[in-house]
């Protein structure tokens, strides 16, 4: 249940630092987005390179 709790904490506080906190403070929006942008890209980045290495060479 703890866990649960836990997961359903950090939905909120994405769903908060995404969409009620650049209402709020619209500057915020010029940090977060981008920083958003840049560990998406890493992610993708990472998730393609991981997939690739089962013997395409």
């Amino acid at each position: 249940m703890k866990t649960l709790l836990k997961y359903l904490l950090i939905i909120a506080e994405v769903f908060f630092f995404l969409g009620v906190l650049p209402v709020i403070y619209p500057p915020s929006a010029l940090v977060i987005y981008p920083i958003l942008t840049i560990l998406g890209c890493y992610l993708g980045w990472t998730a393609s390179k991981n997939s690739c290495n089962e013997g395409d060479d």
